[in-house]
């Protein structure tokens, strides 16, 4: 099915830039207020942030629109009221991680390095957990709900919406 393998591919994507982030915040204390050559932190910094305008409001706004939707109608409202709750906490901590990235760019405070390597950590583990649930819950859900029609045509819309 187009849906769920479009979703999958991006779950990938996705992890790859969440696993790159959380590697170079890690390997940096809350107090080692990063250099402006530090490119291997830039790389990563921009690439999450590219990731929430371009993959991240896109991916949790099909879901919630299309997707959700029709498990509710299915008596699967359940894993779409917890997938929700999710894209509510998670998306303003993305944005804040992609606008302290780019602030940091032109330098960083011990308070804005603190922060935005405490939310980068934090949008790490949540949005890692957040797609396991995904693949685990929601992905065979929409495989299963889906004929090829509406499968066909949920990913036509999708396509349109980014």
């Amino acid at each position: 099915m187009q849906v769920a393998r479009t979703l999958h591919d991006e779950h990938l994507a996705t992890l790859g830039v969440l696993e790159r982030l959380e590697a170079e915040l890690a390997r940096r204390g809350h107090d080692q207020i990063p250099d402006a050559g530090d490119q291997a932190l830039w790389r990563s910094l921009a690439e999450a942030g590219a990731l929430v305008d371009s993959e991240l409001i896109a991916h949790f706004t099909f879901e919630e629109q299309a997707l959700f939707p029709l498990l509710d109608e299915a008596g699967d409202a359940g894993i779409s009221t917890l997938l929700l709750d999710e894209h509510r906490t998670i998306l303003p901590i993305a944005r804040r991680v992609a606008a302290l990235g780019d602030q940091a760019r032109h330098g960083c405070t011990a308070g804005s390095w603190d922060e935005l390597r405490r939310l980068g950590l934090e949008l790490c583990e949540r949005l890692v957990s957040h797609i396991q649930k995904e693949e685990m819950g929601l992905l065979p859900m929409v495989d299963t709900l889906l004929d090829e029609e509406q499968d066909r045509a949920l990913s036509n819309d999708y396509l349109a919406l980014r």
